[in-house]
């Protein structure tokens, strides 16, 4: 599992541009008031299980509302729950830290990787580098890239946002 500094060095490693910002601990979306200014769209992480035990990642914007039902329809799954904090494990990472930069961590392929296909590949997304009290711009489409080539293909999803 990587850690935060390793995560970033990885990502220079590949060639991914980012800039880094330091804050307070994040607990939740009432904590970003205190943010410095950021260039990148938040995004939030959902991490879902289904009956079979499959896990994944759905990464959308942050007022973006998930439609769950929709969601599973459209990829086959079942229905959806909320992941346990035992279930991130895989991700290396607590709960309130997950962010698709985590998917590196993932080398046995257990966590799905979804997306609205409403989010442009070109958007500068704000995520956590698996610390909460550091976050990252960098570009959506680089990152899906990067993740692609380490075996993780992004679902572009129709019907997950409401």
């Amino acid at each position: 599992m990587l850690t935060p500094s390793e995560l970033l060095k990885f990502l220079e490693q590949h060639q991914i541009s980012y800039t880094l910002y330091h804050h307070q601990a994040v607990a939740s979306e009432h904590d970003l008031a205190s943010f410095p200014p950021m260039q990148g769209e938040i995004v939030k992480n959902l991490v879902l299980i289904n009956k079979k035990k499959e896990l994944f990642l759905f990464t959308l914007t942050l007022h973006a509302r998930a439609n769950l039902k929709g969601l599973a329809e459209e990829i086959g799954s079942g229905r959806f729950s909320f992941a346990k904090k035992s279930d991130l494990v895989v991700l290396g990472v607590p709960a309130g830290m997950v962010s698709p930069l985590c998917l590196i961590n993932d080398v046995g392929f257990k966590v799905r990787f979804i997306l609205p296909k409403s989010l442009s590949f070109n958007t500068l997304i704000n995520c956590h580098p698996a610390l909460n009290t550091q976050s990252l711009d960098l570009n959506l489409g680089d990152l899906v890239a990067l993740l692609e080539s380490l075996g993780h293909k992004a679902f572009l999803s129709e019907k997950g946002l409401l």
